[in-house]
């Protein structure tokens, strides 16, 4: 098992492992260690996942994991108590998602009834040390406890059935990934291998046979039920029970086709904010601009809406909700259309109404329920398009429904299946706007033209006496801004772009 392959299991998926409060994010980290092999560690102290790492010296972690400074993917971090986890947090790096923010497998963190899926989180918010699994230290996933006379010989093919990609490992089956197997892919194999985990099959590389490569084709060691989701592929009969010596497997002349979730868009482009700092709009056929935060100014909002402009570039913008009544939702609205107004901004591709809980602001301040979420985001809505606009709503996939109900609006929906920084589902079904992945910023599709987008709003005066609008949230944000710009560093000699 390594943390790839866990990944690909769990997305989507609730484990409650003891029974009380259901899938929290404690239950998704002692899976996670379970599954490698180890014990769960509980929390003793103050009943709040902090105690982990509090307690790291005499609750028996270090046993299993060694305390590292500087992440890898599969990493376990603890996150203390402050607004992005109020309550403290535990969760496994996944990867560097810029600007001070990481990308954190983990479970209770917006998923529908707590599955894992993956968010993106602050490196400010991780106590100073993260725990590495023993069996992934050195560089390594358990690959040195792989011996080649642990292969079983056996001549078939797999057609492949799984949802997501399953990675493809070459040396060891926990060694250096090499690809992926998808949906509908068929591969003849030689060999067989139970162990680390799971089931795989393996077979020679046809360009450099002298690599061979495993493909895991269960989630367990044990052997699936036939159809069942833990099949991840089925086979062809048995040709040969035990060839005497490996033989290489004939393939078709043509690679199978990877699945194309293109097919359907017409634009890409991207989100982005203060955050992505002095940032190059020319590579990306749209961009949405975060205007707003609360009733607070984005620092970077004009400036890349003047990017945009020079470069004909359509855009959009979105304000991000910081409203703990209907009072503050109007006042987001009301600030950010003085806003437009007062720069003379009509968005190219409408306005959006950014319904999360990124820094848990919500959560804290006891507003994470379905009936202030959707109040909040009707209120916005109807106060843009009484006056023209095309607005519409962002969240994550799993929030519409369980957090939003259904309010007519346009959605822009987020969903990043194994965010590897590729296109890996269709929502055309589902929304017009579609962002698929937060690596290495957070990308979007369009499904529809540009013209869909227009607004043509009303010719209203803003009053020179309008009444001021309090500001909110009262966040640091230079301190905030600091904690990114140190931490953005820190992702980058993580995934070494610098």
């Amino acid at each position: 098992m390594n943390y790839i392959d866990f990944k690909n299991q769990v997305l989507g998926r609730a484990y409650d492992l003891d029974g009380y409060y259901g899938a929290q994010c404690w239950d998704g980290a002692m899976y996670y260690l379970e599954r490698l092999g180890y014990s769960r560690i509980h929390c003793s102290t103050s009943g709040y996942v902090k105690d982990i790492w509090n307690n790291r010296a005499s609750n028996g972690i270090l046993n299993f994991c060694d305390e590292v400074s500087v992440m890898q993917p599969g990493d376990i971090a603890v996150f203390f108590e402050c607004s992005a986890t109020p309550y403290s947090h535990i969760a496994i790096f996944d990867s560097d998602a810029g600007g001070g923010y990481g990308n954190f497998l983990g479970q209770n963190q917006g998923g529908a009834g707590g599955a894992f899926n993956i968010v993106r989180l602050p490196y400010s918010a991780t106590f100073a040390t993260a725990f590495r699994p023993k069996c992934f230290s050195g560089g390594g996933s358990a690959s040195d406890s792989y011996d080649p006379s642990m292969l079983i010989p056996e001549i078939g093919v797999a057609t492949f059935r799984n949802d997501i990609p399953i990675t493809v490992h070459r040396d060891s089956p926990t060694g250096p990934a090499f690809g992926a197997m998808y949906k509908g892919e068929v591969q003849q194999y030689d060999y067989k291998l139970v162990g680390f985990g799971h089931r795989y099959i393996s077979w020679k590389y046809d360009k450099d046979p002298s690599i061979r490569v495993f493909a895991a084709v269960s989630p367990t060691e044990a052997r699936p039920a036939e159809g069942s989701d833990d099949q991840w592929a089925t086979f062809s009969e048995v040709k040969e029970e035990n060839p005497s010596v490996p033989v290489d497997p004939e393939r078709p002349d043509e690679e199978p086709e990877k699945p194309d979730f293109s097919e359907k868009v017409k634009h890409w482009g991207c989100d982005i904010s203060e955050h992505q700092g002095d940032f190059d709009v020319s590579k990306y056929e749209f961009v949405i601009i975060r205007a707003a935060y609360g009733t607070n100014e984005d620092k970077y909002f004009l400036k890349n809406v003047e990017k945009c402009r020079k470069a004909n570039i359509p855009f959009g913008v979105y304000l991000y909700d910081y409203a703990l009544n209907d009072e503050q939702a109007l006042e987001q609205a009301r600030f950010l259309y003085n806003l437009l107004k007062e720069h003379d901004i009509v968005p190219d591709l409408g306005i959006w109404f950014d319904m999360e809980d990124a820094d848990g602001y919500k959560g804290k301040n006891g507003v994470m329920n379905k009936d202030r979420c959707t109040s909040s985001c009707k209120i916005f809505c109807e106060y843009f398009k009484e006056r023209g606009y095309y607005v519409g709503i962002y969240a994550s996939e799993s929030w519409f429904g369980t957090y939003i109900e259904e309010t007519g609006y346009p959605k822009w929906i987020a969903a990043w299946i194994s965010n590897d920084g590729n296109l890996n589902a269709d929502r055309s079904e589902l929304c017009d706007l579609y962002q698929y992945t937060s690596n290495p910023i957070d990308k979007d599709v369009l499904y529809v033209e540009f013209d869909k987008f227009k607004s043509d709003p009303i010719d209203e005066e803003i009053p020179e006496d309008k009444p001021d609008i309090p500001t909110f949230p009262d966040l640091d944000t230079d301190a905030i801004n600091e904690y990114f710009k140190v931490w953005a560093e820190i992702g980058n000699r993580i995934i070494g772009t610098k």
